[in-house]
């Protein structure tokens, strides 16, 4: 269907379409696919590359937006505002303030686009930021401040684990019960990279048991995702994607996506 829309185009803007080797057999005149959106699971870069076709792309231009649904998360579990909303619903009085941020070990798995950015805002509350990732960070770590810690410590160490990792074999459910049992008890979890890094079933088993406090994620194993089963469970933050979908985000998305096929019939880079 991709292909026959695409038909003999020279230039495509993509979202969440897959585009691979029977897209570029089928597209001879493709000269270019310009990505909208950040992530590049969709597009087989190798592909790409065999046809001569270019890919326009800037990574992280809605970072702002996944950061501050990051935040949210943190601060609403932190502060106990997610349970306190719905017992209030239920007319239910209990005055439960939790704990602030600026006290807490915030831990990042990813510093990327997006966990750099976190680590810049979570930092200006006071809060001790760490990160793993492996590749070398050293340098905007040094800049921000931020300390290096093998990925097992980092669980142990922080309150809040928050994961900015890209889709792949190697981040595959590299979060599930084994994890689990290394982070403190009443830890917070969030997701905002992709669906497949965390093991859903084991994470929110482990909150319901209360072997982790919370679980926050913006993405899941398989979408649109049906949350009706967990609508009692205070503890379980779940929002439909929509991370980068601020209207700042999107706006800055397609621009990107816009700019990249500027530049390229402009000046054929």
């Amino acid at each position: 269907a991709l292909a026959k829309f695409i038909g003999s185009a020279e230039c495509v803007v993509v979202g969440l379409e897959p585009v691979g080797k029977e897209v570029m057999a089928a597209c001879p005149n493709l000269e270019i696919v310009a990505k909208y959106g950040v992530g590049l699971d969709n597009v087989d870069e190798a592909a790409l590359a065999d046809a001569g076709v270019k890919l326009g792309w800037t990574g992280g231009v809605n970072r702002r937006s996944v950061t501050e649904l990051t935040l949210a998360f943190a601060l609403g579990h932190l502060r106990n505002v997610w349970p306190s909303v719905s017992l209030m619903r239920r007319g239910e009085w209990e005055k439960v303030g939790g704990r602030e941020l600026s006290g807490c070990t915030f831990g990042i798995v990813g510093l990327g686009h997006v966990g750099t950015d976190v680590a810049s805002i979570v930092r200006t509350f006071g809060a001790t930021v760490v990160y793993r990732d492996i590749v070398d960070r050293s340098a905007v770590a040094a800049e921000l401040g931020l300390r290096s810690m093998e990925y097992e410590e980092l669980l142990r160490e922080a309150d809040v684990v928050s994961f900015h990792v890209p889709g792949t074999p190697l981040t595959k459910e590299m979060f599930g019960e084994v994890q689990v049992a290394f982070m403190k008890p009443d830890a917070l979890v969030i997701n905002t990279s992709r669906g497949s890094v965390i093991e859903f079933s084991d994470t929110v088993d482990a909150v319901r048991a209360g072997r982790l406090g919370g679980f926050a994620t913006d993405v899941f194993p398989t979408e649109p995702f049906d949350a009706s089963p967990f609508a009692g469970d205070d503890r379980l933050y779940f929002t439909p994607h929509i991370g980068g979908n601020s209207r700042e985000g999107v706006m800055a998305m397609g621009r990107s996506a816009i700019d990249r096929l500027r530049q390229y019939i402009e000046t054929g880079r």
